[in-house]
Order: C-alpha cells, then sequence, then structure tokens
C-alpha cells in the first residue's frame, strides 16, 4: 500500500516490552475475528537487535499468556539462528532454548512443531525449506 515497505524476508522481531504490547493487541485481534486462538511461529532471523527485555522463549511464553495462542515451534528456525549466531553447538543451542522454554512456559504452549530444512547462501544459512 501507499507508504509501505516490502522487506522481501522476515524481519526480526524485538523482544521488547513495547513489541510484547504490539504482538499482544493484534494476536488477540485476529483471535476474536477468527473466533479461536491461533498459534505464532517462531522467525528464522539473520540479524538481531541489540538489546530485549526478553529471551525468546520468555517473549513467546509471555505473548501466550497475555493473549492466549500457542506456539508453532519451528525447529529448524532454531537452528538457522543459531548457525547465523555463529554459535560453536549450534545443536547445543537449540537444546538450550528448548530447555529455556520449558523452564518459562507451560507444556501446552506448543501446539505443533514444524520441521523443514534451510541451505548455504554465501555467508548466511537461508530457512528455505529444502
Amino acid at each position: 500500500g501507499r507508504g509501505s515497505v516490502h522487506a522481501n524476508d522476515l524481519l526480526p522481531i524485538a523482544f521488547t516490552q513495547g513489541a510484547l504490547t504490539v504482538f499482544v493487541a493484534n494476536v488477540q485481534r485476529v483471535q476474536e475475528r477468527l473466533r479461536r486462538p491461533i498459534l505464532v511461529e517462531n522467525l528464522s532471523t539473520y540479524l538481531d537487535f541489540a538489546e530485549h527485555d526478553f529471551s525468546e522463549p520468555e517473549f513467546f511464553a509471555e505473548l501466550s499468556r497475555r493473549s492466549g495462542c500457542g506456539l508453532l515451534l519451528d525447529v529448524n528456525n532454531l537452528m538457522v539462528n543459531a548457525l547465523n549466531a555463529g554459535v560453536d553447538d549450534a545443536l547445543a543451542a537449540v537444546c538450550a532454548w528448548l530447555d529455556e522454554l520449558a523452564r518459562c512456559a507451560p507444556p501446552d504452549l506448543v501446539g505443533e512443531i514444524h520441521l523443514a530444512g534451510h541451505s548455504r547462501q554465501h555467508e548466511l544459512i537461508i530457512d528455505d525449506h529444502s
């Protein structure tokens, strides 16, 4: 639309109080329109904000608590994020993320698990569902 910009890919979420407030309002609006709870997916990200108020698992746990939505857990996106962050052990980073989610969220938060694939494109690992 007029005055809008298309980024050609998903942009990262700032895991801040302000972003959470916007997410809660938007999720509630959609759920009210659909008359049912929805699942929100954790994204693959290719850049990060310098500061956050929440870790990613904390953000999704709080979003669910405030809005009633669930999480579509994309395990491949966790791996892509760890690889792009350059962590030494990406699998351990994914396991740590899942452990943190288990500590801060109820077991029924995850409504669906998504497995896909990724590929290397130049310096980045891209979630391409390969």
